[in-house]
């Protein structure tokens, strides 16, 4: 049971990493990011919308026009895998 709960963590933090990661590349390429109705690009927007948006409400926009709420959901997901992962472990 606790080899499958720290599995289901990791593969999902693990996909939700990769989803943000795309998404961030993928606004390097306005043509691409722009079509919001191919399914794929539709679907990196809601999986990964609700956690970036809560870091650029928070955050300033940067004066050069980066944005910074890939890099700090990044940071909150692996403090997140982390606290799971030793809840899982002192349960288990």
């Amino acid at each position: 049971m606790k080899e499958i709960l720290i599995q289901t963590i990791n593969t999902v933090i693990y996909l939700a990493v990769i989803f943000i990661i795309v998404r961030a590349v993928l606004s390097f390429f306005p043509a691409l990011s722009s079509n919001r109705d191919h399914p794929v690009i539709r679907f990196l927007y809601v999986v990964t919308d609700p956690l970036l948006n809560l870091f650029r409400n928070i955050l300033p926009t940067s004066r050069i026009g980066l944005d910074f709420s890939p890099l700090f959901a990044y940071f909150v997901l692996e403090i997140i895998r982390f606290l799971l992962l030793t809840i899982v472990d002192k349960l288990f």
